[in-house]
């Protein structure tokens, strides 16, 4: 296959157009690739070339990258995660649960909806507020009203009443009273299960005065962070038989996202050759991730 017919090929499989082609190599317009491509192009076509093989190269290691996606396993935390969104699902109830960043508790939340049906996610930001809550939410329910808040919680309340569904709000650390008041009364008029997810600033900014109407009806789970036990699974399910797995642990800070970080540039160290790991890569690896 020639280069031009190998670039072909890659744009139709990845869904790239002539512009999107432009844009990713830093070279000529959509137009002057489509020349290229038939063989037309009047000028030096010679950088096209060197851009086509640097394009192909790139997709190359991205494909492979994407192979070695770190898939789903369960942790003790995961499994505390899911069991509190279970009970929050099925009982109608709120349900506050923090941890400390990267253990994986929005890994298990999508898991969670990958599983189950009547799920909303929302995913708060810093400076979230109630009109934005609200404004994600009718849009998430397909409703049509005015954005006055008042409005919107109406409606969202005729919506969700009797579904038995499930509202997630994760990073709710950025979430103020107002917000969290007005998102009680969803539980309170709709009869919903609700799950306000964070890191532990979220217990912390809830024990202040103002909150108490969501402490009194909320439960609240706390996470801890990975066990050694959940890392070795986590290693062996992308590394297995490995013989670096307690070095890697220790690199890692009991911490998810820290943890599968360092996988994947091992895996890119080692060439994608698994059974090329060293301690020396687990290192070099380590000390490209900021922890």
């Amino acid at each position: 296959m020639d280069l031009k017919e190998s670039v072909r090929e890659t744009m139709t499989a990845e869904h790239i157009s002539l512009g999107g082609l432009a844009k990713m190599t830093g070279v000529g317009s959509g137009s002057s690739w489509s020349q290229w491509m038939s063989g037309k192009y009047p000028g030096d076509f010679r950088k096209f070339d060197k851009a086509a093989k640097q394009f192909l190269s790139f997709m190359n290691k991205r494909s492979k990258l994407q192979q070695e996606e770190i898939n789903f396993v369960d942790t003790s935390v995961s499994v505390k995660l899911s069991g509190a969104l279970l009970d929050a699902h099925i009982l109608g109830e709120i349900i506050v649960c923090c941890g400390p960043s990267g253990i994986g508790k929005t890994r298990a939340l999508l898991e969670y909806i990958k599983q189950n049906t009547g799920v909303i996610l929302v995913e708060a930001h810093r400076g979230y507020s109630a009109k934005t809550f609200f404004t994600q939410l009718i849009e998430m329910l397909e409703i049509e009203c005015s954005h006055s808040i008042n409005d919107m919680l109406k409606n969202s309340v005729e919506k969700l009443k009797g579904s038995r569904r499930l509202l997630i709000i994760d990073e709710c650390e950025y979430l103020n009273l107002k917000t969290i008041d007005l998102i009680r009364r969803l539980n309170d008029f709709a009869g919903i299960g609700i799950v306000l997810v964070g890191t532990n600033q979220l217990y912390d900014n809830l024990m202040h005065k103002g909150f108490e109407q969501i402490n009194n009806r909320a439960s609240k789970i706390m996470l801890d962070v990975i066990t050694e036990e959940d890392a070795e699974k986590i290693i062996n399910s992308v590394l297995p038989g490995n013989k670096v797995c307690r070095e890697i642990w220790e690199y890692a800070s009991q911490n998810t996202r820290i943890l599968c970080k360092i996988l994947k540039r091992i895996i890119q160290i080692s060439c994608f050759d698994k059974n090329a790991i060293t301690s020396l890569m687990v290192k070099q690896a380590a000390e490209m991730v900021i922890r």
